[in-house]
């Protein structure tokens, strides 16, 4: 980052300035050799425990009818790297076909760059992949997301489900 003084700016009592943080690196410029192995070295147990720590407090926060605290706790849970990282795992382990979009997540690289882009704020899912199987001479339409939206879902689901059990209790 850089730091700049402004001394001779006229009526300020103080020396204003100026902080120019860089961002971190996106997914792309990072190798894919790069982003496997951040992949591989994550802590599941820990971010498990994690999440489930802040399912306990949004439960417990819905429980009380603490309805600002619960939107504060499902926020902060859908913004966290924990439940994020373990949707897109959970995406990963279903093996499921490809979106429109072409990402199946075998790859950790894949499951990694997934992860950096997942943010709730401004998301736009993409259009379903359409497909026709037959089956026992019936047709069955298949609409499929994408990776990145059944990630989504999944994280969302990671905050709606404990309000649902502890309001339906």
């Amino acid at each position: 980052y850089d730091v700049v003084h402004y001394t001779d700016t006229p009526g300020s009592d103080h020396c204003p300035i100026l902080l120019d943080l860089k961002p971190l690196a996106d997914a792309e410029d990072i190798s894919p050799r790069a982003q496997a192995r951040a992949w591989r070295s994550l802590d599941w147990d820990a971010l498990e425990q994690e999440l489930e720590e802040m399912q306990y407090k949004l439960a417990d926060a819905a429980q009380k009818r603490e309805y600002e605290k619960v939107r504060k706790l499902s926020d902060k849970l859908t913004d966290s790297f924990a439940a994020k990282a373990l949707a897109v795992r959970h995406v990963a382990h279903q093996n499921s076909q490809a979106g429109v979009d072409g990402v199946k997540l075998i790859t950790d690289a894949d499951k990694m760059t997934v992860l950096s882009r997942l943010s709730p704020l401004f998301f736009r899912p993409l259009p379903f992949r359409y497909q026709e199987i037959t089956e026992r001479e019936k047709k069955i339409e298949l609409l499929i997301p994408a990776a990145r939206d059944k990630a989504m879902l999944k994280l969302q689901a990671y905050a709606l489900d404990p309000i649902a059990e502890s309001i339906l209790e």
